[in-house]
């Protein structure tokens, strides 16, 4: 048995322990996040189904970027960052790292649930940055603010009425509803096009991701077969051709003079890669996604993109994801039938 005084030293020794252990929070390096988010269909109404799935799917992120928002206050405090409520929103959402998505729809009543399920990582060993990164961006950071304004707003209406609905007294009120929930849902569908839907962690081909060197390119898919060079406006740009449906351009700020005309320090193979474009099914993005697929599996996972028309390719439509706060862009040009037919990423840095 221990002595009288050995314990009492054992107990002051403890208790002094654990005064001293340090009472900041502690991060692990990556944390894991669960969110599910939920929309209802009105009974009767003629309800746009992809507008539905993108509500739940708003609805899921909003609730997995609270979270996330956790861990961005507290690590705002022991760093002396002060943010502010709008600052947290919009960097928890952009550190959401979304790893697996569905959705499904159930049955409540006589109406119709989609539920949407989110699966997110969050890095958290480089907050820091990542805060820095949206604090140095006052401009994204408004746009983003008043975007979250619009949406909220809109979904507001979009309940309103289709409580009226639910509650007209006759066909024509309900026609009337109809008529104002579908141009609702209009107003929420062309807003949600300037949203950022496609996170970095997808904006990849064949494992080419933005930041990797041209190096590493060779490394993986050996020597190109046709290497072009490109020198001005402030940069110079070297493209790798891998045979006729994948090119990989790299690029970096250079300066100008008379003696050297456009120079920079960094070697072409250290060109970092700032674009990627591929023309057949070859090569995916982390998600399986790849040319020959149905532009309708990216409107399923990540929504529809913003609208435009391929350049000497009138007879495509193209569809753009953008992250704002790193000008990161993905797109997809669809055929007349609707199959992706080309499938790229770019930035301007």
């Amino acid at each position: 048995m221990l002595s009288r005084t050995l314990k009492l030293v054992l107990q002051v020794f403890i208790v002094a322990v654990i005064i001293m252990l340090p009472t900041t929070p502690s991060y692990a390096e990556v944390v894991t996040v669960e969110a599910e988010g939920t929309y209802l269909v009105g009974d009767g109404l003629n309800e746009n189904i992809n507008i539905a799935k993108e509500l739940a799917r708003r609805d899921a992120l909003r609730n997995a970027s609270e979270r996330a928002g956790v861990y961005v206050q507290s690590y705002s405090v022991t760093s002396n960052n002060v943010l502010t409520k709008d600052e947290v929103t919009v960097v928890s959402a952009n550190i959401l790292q979304i790893i697996n998505q569905e959705c499904f729809p159930t049955v409540e009543g006589k109406n119709i649930k989609f539920v949407y399920r989110i699966k997110a990582n969050i890095d958290v060993s480089n907050l820091n940055s990542q805060i820095e990164r949206v604090l140095s961006n006052k401009e994204v950071l408004r746009k983003n603010v008043v975007l979250e304004q619009r949406i909220s707003s809109l979904e507001k209406e979009n309940a309103s009425l289709k409580n009226s609905y639910n509650n007209a007294s006759n066909e024509s009120q309900k026609n009337l509803y109809q008529k104002l929930i579908l141009e609702n849902e209009n107003n929420i569908a062309n807003t949600f096009r300037y949203t950022e839907r496609l996170p970095k962690c997808e904006m990849a081909i064949g494992g080419i991701t933005f930041g990797r060197t041209l190096n590493y390119v060779k490394q993986i898919y050996g020597e190109p077969n046709k290497i072009t060079h490109f020198a001005g406006d402030g940069v110079k740009v070297i493209n790798y051709y891998y045979g006729n449906n994948l090119r990989v351009v790299g690029r970096v700020f250079a300066r100008w003079s008379k003696e050297t005309g456009y120079y920079s320090p960094i070697a072409e193979g250290d060109y970092p890669v700032t674009g990627v474009i591929i023309t057949d099914g070859s090569l995916t993005m982390p998600c399986g996604i790849k040319v020959g697929d149905s532009y309708l599996k990216v409107v399923e996972k990540f929504g529809i993109g913003a609208k435009y028309v391929p350049y000497k390719h009138e007879d495509r439509t193209g569809y753009s994801y953008l992250l704002r706060a790193t000008l990161e862009e993905m797109h997809f040009q669809v055929d007349k039938n609707g199959i992706i037919c080309e499938m790229g990423t770019s930035t301007d840095f």
